[in-house]
């Protein structure tokens, strides 16, 4: 379960690269708002949950999953401005659509979230997942000698219920 902007903007490509690796993977991805994802993770209907913002619960494993840069960009007819991941608009930058400028502002970063029940923590598929995704973050080649021990490390532990 993810919010919208990770479901929208931060997904697609990694989970079409871990379709990729793994053909026969199976996945559901559900797109809420932060206190429903927070329910769906304490009610164990999904295993886990992707969200913008940070949380707090006795029942809940809250992990940092990836930092995330904002990138400042005005709006079309004189609207004012907007701020998107920089991630979002790193194609747009990379073809020029988009220039990035200096400013003398602070830089603006937030941290994406990963959570799950403490009592229930993820299974081998899960973790097969967050290696994948780690692998996609760390440019890592899946097949590597860095990955493949850590692969030995996953087979170890309970799959997914």
């Amino acid at each position: 379960m993810a919010s919208t902007a990770i479901a929208n903007y931060l997904l697609p490509q990694r989970l079409a690269a871990l379709r990729r690796q793994q053909p026969d993977c199976r996945l559901s991805l559900h797109v809420a708002n932060t206190r429903d994802i927070v329910a769906a993770v304490l009610d164990c209907v999904v295993d886990f949950g992707l969200m913008e913002g940070p949380c707090q619960h006795p029942e809940l494993e809250v992990i940092p999953w990836l930092d995330d840069s904002e990138a400042i960009n005005r709006a079309a007819a004189g609207l004012g401005v907007s701020c998107l991941s920089r991630r979002v608009v790193a194609e747009l930058l990379a073809s020029g659509a988009l220039v990035a400028l200096r400013a003398d502002l602070p830089a603006l970063t937030r941290t994406l979230w990963r959570i799950h029940r403490r009592n229930r923590p993820p299974g081998r598929g899960c973790w097969g997942w967050w290696w994948s995704m780690r692998c996609q973050h760390e440019k890592i080649q899946p097949n590597s000698p860095m990955s493949r021990g850590n692969k030995a490390k996953l087979k170890r532990l309970p799959t997914c219920t």
